[in-house]
């Protein structure tokens, strides 16, 4: 969703996209009780895991996107690796 500011949703914080998906979701005619059930506990999560911006989430495809890093990871150093099968 774009917030108008011309942000890259990278760059965005993932509680501006949180209160987006809320907002989005009373909107379209979801019930309060759900909505704040789901953000609430979304909210929670990204707390409790400290992830702040999207490639926190699992950072590999866009680390280059953060001037700050100099391309080798998101502005809280975590990293992430990419997961699949096993070759052991």
């Amino acid at each position: 969703m774009s917030d108008g500011n011309n942000v890259p949703e990278d760059l965005k914080p993932l509680s501006e996209h949180l209160d987006d998906f809320e907002k989005a979701h009373e909107d379209e005619g979801g019930s309060a009780e759900q909505v704040k059930l789901v953000t609430g506990r979304v909210r929670r999560i990204l707390e409790g895991c400290g992830f702040l911006f999207p490639p926190d989430l699992c950072p590999w495809p866009s680390r280059a996107t953060w001037p700050s890093s100099g391309g080798t990871a998101s502005p809280n150093r975590r990293t992430c690796t990419p997961s699949g099968p096993s070759s052991n």
